[in-house]
């Protein structure tokens, strides 16, 4: 099987997230002071994977989405930046862009690229016109609702510090806030930064890294102006020193021009990651740093710039086996930049020009979880890698993902191997792979905006999908190679993500690509609405949305759908949860981020009715279909066990870690759920149709056969023309949790909304209601 697994990081998330005693990796580094080499360790911290999808902004500007399944996708078009990754035994991801690399761990504190962290405090902004809406309801008996908006300049708070003798000066493009505190040992300032902030302290780092190369100095030799010692994400706090005899190791880098390289360096003990995982920072082309004697891997990153800064080669440096020995000297670890002269090619059968690539090593230790580095970049940079035999103490997984594009068709190919062969081309052949064709519905607000399509291997730690930028309404063809492929689909905004995203984050089950299969999907097409989602298979990359266990229970709805019963994702706007527990309103406990919806730590007994009020509003965002959407789910908890609706246990279980036992095994609730499939939509959602057709699929939440088995016993569809004051039912026939509805549609341009109410044989109910489900043509 393949060492590039998908790990769920939701647990600790919520632990994070609900004010829980903060877990930190015993992963640290212990690093040996000198006048060149920082004081202080990198620390690794356990993750906090938001559970739904997220654009993420990073401090220097570039734009990513991280869907439910903690999947990474680049979203700024014809990017100049590549990126640098490392994941750690414990979870975490950090991503560095090119242009910071030089001063990563060094000035640029770590914590600024910790993806999880940014994501998650991203979100937590969120939340934060959420605690307005709620306690502004002095008057009301208990708070019931929350309301979350999209905001429309997520900011990066930043804490800094100076050496003595400066005054706190702003970096390019940080704002800084409040009054700065000096001493006899420097001075220390907070500030923030914003998209588009970020683009300047971007701009500002190329600018210091042309500088160094026309001197003839190695990239970041200078460091930063302004007495700048460290710009940390604001509340960083000290590192944890880890409790093993630890020995002195010395790196020597050297960069592609043999110069003394600035950068981090991945270690990885490959007896045990959970001993020692963590970056080694190199300056002035050296690092000391104490560890624990055993075995190791090396990882490095090397970025050859043009005289403006911007990348023009990106080289991946591994050392898969070295020994720090528990006596005697520790031999002296060389990385050279220059030893990476393997350059990856792809060639297709028809042609396409190169998107983005990406190079990447998951290292999986003999005892412990992988860890893994990755470089990522588009056309103007190139991937050299250094060849690199199998490793000899636990196992490597070498991996290339390319991504060429056409203006209706696209190559997401990967290919893995055990070691780094020095020929690096590969030729893929259309007779050879899969084949996925994907229509890009919307709305007319979306126009010809370009969305990003990306896909990701189903078994990759690394969890980057790459795709190419496609027209709204257009429908393209993929070619796989040959395997299991997750997919998302992300955007349009309106002019790119720094200003809005109009479009939302969708994201697909995997989906199985043979050699010579086609498989068709229509992603985006109306209604689109909340729900629970069933789930072909019980991936381990899914959260369960309704369930308890250990005494707890969560309850939440992925806030955007489409006509395919797996898609699940995040729509731009604005949303508002109620709960309510026979009838009385009901809040987390302890309180959570509007985004887990509702969760107990202890539920109260049952027998009980859970209920759940959810409106969302994608009017703010230009909108003009699914404009608004009221759910209205009611359910018994009985807090038995029903060895049917077990959640698989590779799955997440939000209720059982809010609890305090992750391991805990849970029961999928009965939440009914909506699949709404309008016949004659074109790619705009609009229907042309004198009498408009609707199949309804209609069930719970499932995880590969695995969910309640209660027995859908009626559905009745409305309509109304004028705004919901008045409604029709319209002829709905079926059974067994599948029906047709149809009724006549209404002059073209008229708004029309939709009610769908259904229950089941245990008295669950749904009502849901979606104001202009799609465009009357």
């Amino acid at each position: 099987m393949s060492l590039f697994r998908t790990r769920a990081l939701a647990a600790v998330a919520l632990a994070a997230s609900l004010g829980a005693t903060a877990v930190t990796s015993s992963v640290a580094a212990a690093t040996v002071a000198s006048a060149a080499v920082p004081t202080t360790p990198t620390t690794l911290t356990t993750p906090t994977t938001p559970t739904a999808p997220a654009i993420v902004t990073l401090p220097t500007g570039e734009h990513l989405s991280l869907d439910a399944r903690g999947h990474i996708t680049p979203l700024d078009q014809g990017a100049r930046t590549g990126l640098t990754g490392f994941g750690d035994a414990a979870g975490d991801r950090f991503l560095i862009p090119s242009e910071a690399v030089p001063y990563a761990g060094r000035q640029l504190d770590m914590s600024l690229f910790d993806l999880t962290k940014l994501a998650a405090l991203q979100k937590t902004q969120i939340s934060v016109t959420a605690q307005i809406s709620v306690t502004a309801q002095t008057s009301a008996p208990a708070q019931t609702s929350v309301t979350a908006q999209t905001p429309s300049a997520p900011r990066i708070p930043v804490q800094l510090t100076y050496r003595p003798g400066f005054a706190p000066l702003a970096p390019a493009g940080v704002t800084l806030t409040g009054v700065p505190q000096t001493t006899a040992a420097g001075s220390t300032a907070t500030g923030y930064l914003t998209a588009d902030s970020g683009q300047a302290l971007a701009g500002a780092l190329r600018e210091q890294i042309a500088a160094d190369r026309a001197a003839g100095r190695a990239a970041g030799a200078s460091g930063l102006p302004g007495g700048l010692l460290s710009m940390a994400l604001a509340g960083t706090t000290a590192p944890v020193t880890p409790f093993y005899p630890l020995h002195i190791l010395q790196i020597n880098a050297t960069d592609t021009a043999g110069l003394p390289a600035n950068l981090p360096v991945l270690l990885v003990d490959t007896d045990n990651s959970l001993v020692f995982t963590g970056q080694a920072i190199v300056v002035d082309g050296v690092a000391r740093i104490a560890v624990p004697a055993g075995h190791y891997a090396a990882y490095a990153t090397f970025y050859d710039t043009d005289s403006q800064g911007y990348d023009t080669k990106d080289s991946l440096v591994s050392v898969p086996d070295f020994e720090v020995p528990a006596t005697g000297t520790v031999p002296a670890l060389t990385i050279d930049g220059r030893s990476a002269t393997s350059k990856v090619a792809v060639g297709t059968d028809q042609p396409a020009a190169l998107n983005l690539d990406m190079d990447a090593v998951v290292r999986t230790p003999v005892t412990g979880t992988p860890a893994f580095v990755f470089q990522v970049d588009g056309p103007n940079a190139p991937l050299y890698v250094s060849p690199a035999s199998k490793a000899v103490v636990g196992s490597s997984e070498f991996g290339v993902d390319w991504n060429s594009t056409a203006a209706s068709y696209q190559y997401v190919l990967a290919y893995t191997a055990d070691h780094i062969d020095a020929n690096q081309t590969y030729a893929a052949h259309d007779a050879d792979l899969g084949k996925g064709t994907d229509t890009l519905a919307g709305g007319s607000e979306y126009g010809t905006q370009p969305r990003t399509l990306s896909a990701g291997p189903q078994d990759s730690a690394v969890g980057l999908m790459i795709g190419g930028h496609f027209a709204n309404g257009s429908t393209v063809t993929t070619y796989y190679t040959p395997g299991s492929w997750y997919r998302g689909l992300v955007g349009p905004w309106s002019s790119d993500p720094a200003q809005s995203v109009d479009g939302p984050v969708l994201s697909s089950d995997p989906v199985a690509f043979p050699a010579g299969k086609t498989v068709p999907r229509i992603w985006n097409q109306g209604p689109m609405a909340p729900g629970v989602r069933r789930h072909a298979t019980a991936d381990p990359g899914d959260s369960c949305g309704a369930c308890s266990g250990a005494g707890g229970l969560n309850l939440s709805l992925s806030g955007a759908g489409d006509s395919n019963v797996d898609t699940s994702g995040q729509a731009m706007g604005s949303e508002t949860d109620s709960y309510f527990w026979n009838g009385q309103p009901i809040m987390s406990d302890p309180p959570a981020p509007p985004w887990f919806g509702l969760v107990l730590a202890s539920a109260p007994a049952g027998p009980a009715t859970v209920r759940a009020v959810v409106d969302t509003d994608r009017t703010m965002v230009g909108a003009t279909q699914s404009t608004k959407t009221h759910t209205d789910i009611s359910f018994p908890y009985t807090g038995k066990a029903d060895p049917a609706a077990t959640l698989p246990a590779g799955n997440s279980c939000l209720a059982a870690q809010a609890a305090g036992q992750p391991a805990a095994p849970c029961q999928i609730l009965p939440v009914l759920t909506i699949t709404y499939q309008l016949a004659g939509l074109s790619a705009s959602n609009t229907s042309q149709l004198p009498v408009q057709v609707l199949n309804l699929d209609i069930g719970h939440e499932s995880f590969g056969g695995h969910g309640p088995r209660a027995a859908v016993t009626g559905a009745q569809a409305s309509i109304s023309t004028d705004g919901g004051a008045t409604w029709k039912d319209v002829p709905t026939v079926g059974a067994f949790g599948h029906y047709v509805a149809l009724w006549p549609n209404p002059a073209a341009g008229t708004s029309l909304t939709l009610r769908v109410t259904a229950k089941d044989a245990v008295g669950g109910t749904i009502t849901q209601t979606v104001t202009n489900p799609y465009t009357v043509g």
